[in-house]
């Protein structure tokens, strides 16, 4: 294994940054092609006024110096529908994990960026996050060590069903998409995308939720954990579908969860799309 450090995370909860790499120079790098994709996670808490105007963006998790500041600007023009308790419209405090997508221009020194995805995570009272979070168990997958060697990340989308109890009792691989500097053949990406699957099957079946933050339809709920497999000093990275996104089993509504056990507020909803921005 060479030298470098790698960590598995489930979702965005256990992510770790640590070199900060500005868009420009990711897109300056003889690795980026024009109409190459690369993908970033952003993660900054949203205070959102109770005419659903957002009146700050505070960053969390870094995308490099200037794309935080153009993702600051973008995030600011969102606009929430009202978000109404017991009649009356309040201001809302959540937590946003996001997405990032840049292509990259003609040129290959300039990219277009979007927010891709967005979950809102409403950042409640302690004694009430503590009832929500009461017997989750979510330990995270073990990263497959031909892949780190290799430095591929990966994003797994699951979707999980969960009995009365919030016992896991069945899953459902939705996506798989492998972050890198080069993008791999496609016999050597459908291996390391097994690998990232089978890794996390071994431990799903021992996560435990709590029902009570679930919404339950016949005896059971569903809900999608992203499942983040970053390698350390890995921001911005070129992505590459192996499993793309498929229809689903009928069955209860999909509620979008983060790692820790928090379920995406169904109260934030925007006016419009999610949008593109441009960094200054």
């Amino acid at each position: 294994m060479d030298s470098r450090r790698w960590l598995a995370v489930a979702g965005t909860q256990w992510l770790a940054w640590l070199a900060l790499l500005a868009c420009t120079a990711m897109a300056g790098t003889a690795l980026a092609a024009p109409g190459d994709v690369w993908t970033a996670h952003a993660r900054g808490i949203i205070e959102v006024a109770a005419d659903g105007t957002v009146q700050s963006y505070t960053v969390e998790q870094s995308v490099g110096a200037k794309v935080d500041a153009a993702l600051k600007q973008h995030v600011s023009s969102w606009r929430f529908e009202p978000v109404i308790e017991n009649g009356q419209a309040i201001p809302v405090r959540a937590r946003a994990e996001m997405v990032l997508k840049a292509t990259i221009g003609a040129d290959g020194n300039s990219a277009e960026m979007a927010v891709e995805k967005a979950d809102f995570y409403e950042l409640l009272a302690d004694s009430n996050r503590l009832l929500l979070h009461e017997g989750v168990r979510i330990p995270p997958p073990r990263y497959p060590p031909a892949a780190a060697q290799a430095g591929v990340a990966a994003d797994v989308a699951m979707v999980v069903t969960v009995d009365g109890t919030g016992r896991v009792v069945g899953a459902e691989v939705e996506r798989i998409d492998l972050r890198s500097e080069v993008e791999r053949a496609p016999k050597a990406a459908a291996t390391y995308a097994r690998e990232f699957e089978s890794v996390v099957r071994r431990v799903v079946s021992r996560w435990q939720l709590n029902p009570k933050a679930l919404q339950y339809e016949g005896g059971l709920a569903r809900t999608r954990v992203p499942v983040a497999f970053q390698l350390e000093g890995m921001t911005w990275a070129r992505r590459q579908t192996v499993v793309e996104p498929k229809p689903l089993a009928d069955g209860p509504a999909i509620a979008n969860m983060s790692a820790s056990g928090d379920i995406a507020s169904p109260r934030l909803v925007l006016q419009h799309e999610l949008g593109v921005f441009t960094e200054g």
